[in-house]
């Protein structure tokens, strides 16, 4: 646990022994508290909740779940998770009844791909969250609507671009979210929103790298998000997005 100067006490174990790949936190049971939700490949997927995490629920199906995203997908002002599979069932959004259980589940098309990571945003400025996928066939968005079916889909990118993370972020300013995505053995990729219509532009220097994560943030507090990369056999690499005037680009450090 934290101690609150930046250091931590020794580590617990928490959650279940199992093939699990990714974890994420927030307030899924309305106690005030953090819990946690984990997704396993090739088994069910649970929540741990907490304080002390030691009571367990799984939820669904056995599922080639990766990644993870939380977000209110429905709209009732609790927390939902998407999970990225790799399995041919497709991807999924588990709804949240309020109290942590997830009974209620909306299966996105598993045409598109087995999925690698996801990220969630409202990507066509309606006010309902979207999902985005990252996929080693085609990179999809699910477009959310009034009745939370997700099934409208814009696709982005060439059916070969082999993304393995996504992250969303204003990276142009302009007000609305953009999207970007590391991809291995290629360049990696800034999609810039455009009215909903999303143009790609490659990013220089690491042509052939083996890019499995991106992440957005602004790095050196100017005010402008900046791009990180993992590279898998290289060395990662950071993008700082310019000034005011060039927000548009980035530059490589």
């Amino acid at each position: 646990m934290g101690l609150g100067n930046g250091k931590f006490d020794t580590g617990h174990p928490v959650g279940l022994v199992g093939p699990t790949r990714a974890v994420g936190s927030a307030d899924l049971d309305a106690d005030g508290g953090i819990d946690l939700v984990f997704s396993q490949r090739g088994a069910a997927n649970y929540v741990a909740f907490g304080p002390d995490f030691d009571r367990t629920e799984f939820f669904g199906d056995a599922e080639q779940s990766v990644r993870l995203e939380l977000a209110d997908f429905d709209g009732d002002h609790d927390v939902d998770v998407v999970f990225a599979n790799l399995g041919p069932e497709g991807s999924g959004i588990h709804f949240n009844g309020g109290m942590g259980d997830f009974g209620k589940a909306q299966r996105l098309d598993p045409a598109f791909g087995p999925a690698v990571d996801v990220a969630a945003g409202d990507l066509n400025g309606d006010g309902l969250i979207d999902v985005a996928l990252a996929s080693i066939a085609a990179n999809v968005i699910f477009l959310n609507d009034v009745d939370h079916e997700f099934v409208t889909t814009v696709v982005f990118g060439p059916a070969n671009e082999r993304s393995y993370g996504i992250d969303l972020g204003d990276l142009d300013r302009d007000g609305d979210l953009d999207i970007a995505v590391a991809n291995d053995g290629g360049a990696n990729a800034i999609y810039f929103n455009v009215d909903g219509k999303f143009e790609r532009r490659l990013l220089p220097d690491d042509p052939d790298a083996r890019s499995y994560g991106v992440s957005i943030g602004d790095l050196n507090g100017d005010g402008f998000p900046d791009l990180v990369f993992a590279n898998s056999g290289s060395m990662s690499r950071v993008y700082l997005n310019t000034t005011a005037e060039q927000a548009a680009s980035v530059l490589a450090r």
